[in-house]
């Protein structure tokens, strides 16, 4: 298995292009994800490929590693605004810490 990290320092939002935040919450949310070359992708609403399924195993990973990374970040008090969620269909809620 192969995991990619979003690493950016924002340098592309004033271009209008999402930040690191608003992509890996798009990926844990599962909406519009696509399965491509072996990775994910996320793709418009009106693309025609089938999308993930939110049982998904990987991205059942991937929600569990950025939980994980979450509680890193609270527990080490690293200074960095952390969005977590629940589950796909529950409301975000951040903390810087």
């Amino acid at each position: 298995m192969v995991i990619t990290f979003l690493l950016g320092s924002g340098i592309s939002i004033a271009a209008g292009m999402p930040g690191v935040g608003p992509m890996t919450d798009q990926v844990v949310s599962g909406e519009n994800v696509i399965r491509y070359a072996g990775t994910f992708a996320v793709v418009g609403d009106d693309s025609p490929i089938e999308r993930v399924a939110q049982d998904d195993p990987t991205l059942a990973f991937v929600r569990r590693l950025h939980a994980f990374t979450g509680d890193f970040y609270r527990h080490f008090e690293v200074g960095h605004e952390v969005t977590t969620r629940t589950s796909p269909t529950s409301p975000r809620s951040s903390t810087t810490v």
